[in-house]
């Protein structure tokens, strides 16, 4: 077993939000040493940059969302690092032949045109930083914004399906076959922040279109949600059974995305329960006290999602050995992957914070209050290596591994996850400091 955090704070403990603030502020800190000439580069856990991997679209745009909350949270020191991402999404990473944004590029040095696939995960992650950009009023962040709306809809949704292609070739000739939860699912995300930044109700559309076939698939399997779809939508359920450790497409139903979703559902609910209701996308209703009239029109859903929630509870998390979440498990409910990763615990641990302040039942409260004070306490002990530095994998026996990732490339899920418990869940993360 590894050597466990000898300062593991109680969820309950008066200096646990301290705890939060403090290891957000660590977490930008190292995130910052990511910075490259291209953009943001591949951590290794030593903080130093992995020039191999090259500067990924995915990671730069992460890394330019979290400068963004540092400088809305009120440090400024932090703009210098928004900017540098802001001009890498402008510069570098953008394909201006062809449009939308290349998936990587060199770290360092000239950029020639790049021939790989374009992908709708990483471009929903530009849009994101978009709209955290133009939250923080980062000069050059309207530019940024249009270009990924107008690049959402030329490129990315499709009316037929309401939903989002995966993948084009480099050149956006041809969309590819396969179909994602995973991409659609960051799209949701991105919609969500696109709908506080620009007040247009077509992007809350767009999400609550792509939510409802997922959640249909989620119900329709016994709350296991299929991750890979061919052109139709039609669930492949044996996609990857050869290669079922992934980062991105792995075999089987993903605990971390199943509880992602779940708060992804529960923030689109609120959203458009304030549109309905004329209200200012600004009104934060879930800083605690909870708003009692959202939390009643909420319930049947709430009740749902809790629904999904114990499933995903019961089939994810293994107490024997070492406890914590698996990555995977196949569709009678069975771990495949039995590796702990660190962003799973992460959504896991956003989402009880979310159903914990949106639930009536007073003894589904404490049960969530209690699974968040044995998963924050696992958080702590297995993988915060030191401030701000999270091990990115464990295994089932409690050791660092290396087997989906290396290093410590990800600061965004560990980020969010911190932050959410002393923020509003509505607007979304840099709306809701920005308000």
């Amino acid at each position: 077993m590894m050597e466990q955090n000898s300062s593991v704070l109680s969820y309950s403990s008066p200096d646990f939000v301290q705890w939060l603030e403090s290891e957000f502020w660590e977490l930008a800190k190292f995130g910052a040493k990511a910075k490259t000439e291209n953009g943001f580069g591949y951590l290794n856990e030593d903080g130093t940059i992995d020039l191999s991997k090259g500067a990924q679209l995915w990671i730069n745009a992460r890394m330019t969302h979290i400068a963004c909350l540092a400088v809305l949270k009120g440090d400024e020191s932090y703009r210098s690092m928004a900017e540098h991402g802001l001009s890498a999404l402008l510069g570098p990473f953008r394909d201006a032949k062809y449009g939308g944004w290349y998936s990587e590029i060199p770290a360092m040095g000239p950029v020639e045109d790049q021939l790989t696939d374009k992908e709708a995960y990483a471009h929903a992650f530009v849009l994101l930083a978009a709209c955290s950009l133009s939250a923080a009023q980062i000069p050059g962040a309207d530019e940024l914004l249009e270009l990924a709306l107008t690049d959402q809809d030329v490129h990315w949704w499709d009316e037929e399906s309401q939903m989002v292609f995966d993948a084009y070739s480099h050149d956006f000739s041809q969309v590819r076959q396969y179909r994602g939860a995973n991409a659609n699912m960051h799209t949701v995300e991105a919609y969500l922040a696109a709908a506080d930044t620009t007040r247009n109700g077509l992007w809350l559309k767009r999400a609550a279109a792509i939510t409802k076939r997922m959640v249909s698939q989620a119900q329709s399997h016994n709350w296991l949600l299929p991750e890979h779809y061919d052109a139709s939508w039609t669930p492949q359920l044996d996609y990857n059974r050869e290669n079922p450790a992934d980062p991105f497409r792995p075999f089987g139903a993903t605990i971390g995305h199943s509880f992602e979703w779940i708060r992804l559902c529960a923030q689109l609910e609120i959203a458009n329960w304030k549109l309905e209701h004329d209200l200012s996308p600004d009104k934060k209703l879930t800083q605690e006290p909870v708003n009692d009239e959202l939390k009643e029109d909420l319930a049947e859903l709430i009740t749902k999602l809790w629904q999904w929630y114990l499933v995903t509870k019961k089939v994810g998390y293994q107490a024997a050995v070492n406890s914590g979440f698996v990555y995977t498990v196949d569709w009678e409910g069975t771990p495949v992957v039995t590796a702990r990763m660190h962003w799973v615990i992460c959504e896991a641990v956003s989402c009880g914070e979310t159903l914990r302040r949106l639930c009536l039942e007073p003894e589904t409260q404490v049960e969530l209050s209690e699974d968040l004070a044995l998963w924050w306490r696992l958080v702590q002990e297995q993988f915060v290596k030191e401030p701000g530095r999270w091990r990115h994998e464990v295994n089932a026996q409690g050791l660092p591994q290396i087997t989906t990732w290396e290093g410590m490339p990800d600061v965004y899920h560990a980020g969010q996850a911190v932050l959410l418990p002393t923020i509003s869940l509505d607007p979304v993360f840099a709306w809701a400091l920005r308000n």
